[in-house]
């Protein structure tokens, strides 16, 4: 039986019941500590007197925290999973990659990173050769209209890289992608639906001063999660829990 996105907002609903505390504690801790690094270095950005070096050592600190970001964030979705399968969690999960092939979750940011801003390539390329022509500006406003739904494309090809590691902890990185693939070959607009049925709940985040995120995001995430578990027919079957997910 396939679950509608009602239905599956429905179940992460209940599946945070009581638990809400939990995830929002791991989805702070899991954006504070990136910002926390990046304040130190907050100095090379600002400012006129900028040289080469300082600008490049912004870009590698702010790539670094990205790939920390991605590391967090599986281990983000391996809380939900447990959440998901009735395991009992605990905030110290937004750890769990260091145990289990960290650089997996690197490789697996970077080629994350690399997919979706590639299409943007031809657009920055003709940015920098830009000399204030009006055709070239057309040109690059279509070249970076087509990028970005191409990246929107792969954004959503590859919506469930991390879920599919964070699930299993033994799988190749590449191995996820081709999962995410496979899983999201007729499902995009789906999936793109239920993100707009987020809408007013954004809204609502936003005339609460952002304070309805803390939680809207863990209901958007549960909500993902449980897309995914849908598309892997986990709820239809018994759920065979992974000795990895036991940890």
């Amino acid at each position: 039986m396939e679950r509608s996105n009602s239905e599956l907002k429905d179940m992460a609903r209940g599946m945070l019941c009581g638990r809400y505390g939990l995830v929002i504690g791991a989805m702070l801790l899991a954006s504070l500590i990136p910002s926390v690094l990046l304040v130190p270095f907050q100095y090379l950005y600002e400012g006129q007197s900028q040289i080469p070096l300082q600008r490049v050592i912004w870009i590698v600190v702010n790539i670094l925290v990205y790939l920390l970001q991605m590391m967090f964030m599986t281990g983000l979705m391996h809380i939900h999973l447990k959440v998901a399968y009735g395991l009992p969690a605990k905030i110290s999960d937004i750890f769990w990659i260091c145990k289990n092939r960290p650089d997996r979750a690197l490789l697996g940011g970077l080629l994350f990173g690399l997919i979706e801003m590639a299409p943007f390539a031809p657009a920055l390329a003709l940015v920098y050769r830009y000399h204030g022509e009006r055709r070239q500006l057309a040109v690059i406003i279509l070249l970076t209209i087509a990028g970005a739904m191409l990246s929107i494309y792969f954004s959503f090809q590859y919506a469930f890289v991390f879920a599919a590691y964070a699930d299993s902890g033994s799988v190749d990185m590449l191995e996820a992608f081709r999962i995410s693939a496979s899983l999201m070959e007729n499902a995009k607009w789906k999936l793109c639906k239920m993100y707009i049925s987020f809408i007013g709940w954004g809204l609502l985040c936003v005339a609460t001063l952002g304070i309805g995120v803390l939680w809207v995001s863990p209901y958007l995430s549960q909500a993902t999660i449980n897309f995914y578990l849908e598309q892997k027919h986990v709820f239809d079957v018994k759920i065979e829990l992974r000795s990895e997910m036991k940890k």
